[in-house]
């Protein structure tokens, strides 16, 4: 989901993407197997050490690496050399 994102550069790759019919979704759904999906109109593509994300207003699911972890608010930040990914470059 996020084309530009890396194991090894020490940020971490937010998209957001914005709410959609289901019709849009299903119109937009092969951008997002392409990695084109970032240069559709909304979607936002943000790099960071540290990401904070507040919802406008409601309830708003989100979600890391396709699943499902919970509500906004979210405060995620790099903690550096805490996991050992095989075949990351050092």
């Amino acid at each position: 989901v996020a084309p530009a994102a890396r194991a090894d550069d020490g940020a971490l790759d937010c998209i957001v993407i914005p709410r959609l019919s289901r019709l849009e979704l299903l119109q937009k759904l092969p951008t997002l197997y392409a990695g084109t999906h970032v240069d559709v109109p909304g979607v936002i593509a943000l790099q960071g050490r540290t990401i904070e994300i507040e919802p406008l207003a409601g309830a708003v699911p989100f979600e890391v690496d396709g699943e499902a972890l919970g509500q906004l608010p979210l405060r995620a930040e790099v903690v550096p050399d805490a996991l050992n990914i095989v075949g990351a470059p050092r």
